[in-house]
């Protein structure tokens, strides 16, 4: 059985490669040598949160941070690196929250050191059962 954050980095994968216009490079980790727009799914919390007398079924909080990374694009007209990240976003969203059933709790544009980089960090939430289903 995969690992949720494994499941997930694919699942975004796929679905941005197949609905984003502007061919999103999906990773794990940011890389050295980074193609934009970037999206870096991470899981970033996963703790107990209950569990049942005698340890028989746990739950725990997860919780899932998606950093976007965009820069305008010229290819006949100009596209900038807003419009790249909001529609980056939407599809994002679109799959958290229907194929996974997560509460966004942040979707927040964030100033980065390089200003040519337009960067929105988004971050999600879901409990989860001992048997490994989101409640």
């Amino acid at each position: 059985m995969q690992s949720l954050i494994t499941e997930l980095y694919g699942t975004l994968k796929h679905y941005l490669d197949d609905n984003s216009s502007y061919s999103p490079f999906v990773v794990k980790s940011i890389p050295n040598t980074p193609k934009y727009p970037l999206v870096v799914v991470k899981e970033i919390n996963n703790n107990q949160v209950e569990q049942t007398f005698g340890n028989m079924e746990t739950l725990d909080q997860l919780a899932y941070e998606i950093e976007i990374y965009a820069t305008d694009k010229v290819s006949g007209t100009k596209t900038t690196s807003n419009e790249i990240a909001t529609e980056l976003q939407s599809l994002i969203d679109n799959v958290m929250s229907r194929y996974y059933c997560m509460t966004r709790i942040s979707a927040t544009p964030t100033p980065n050191i390089d200003k040519t980089i337009f960067r929105v960090i988004m971050r999600y939430t879901k409990k989860i059962n001992s048997r490994g289903r989101l409640i």
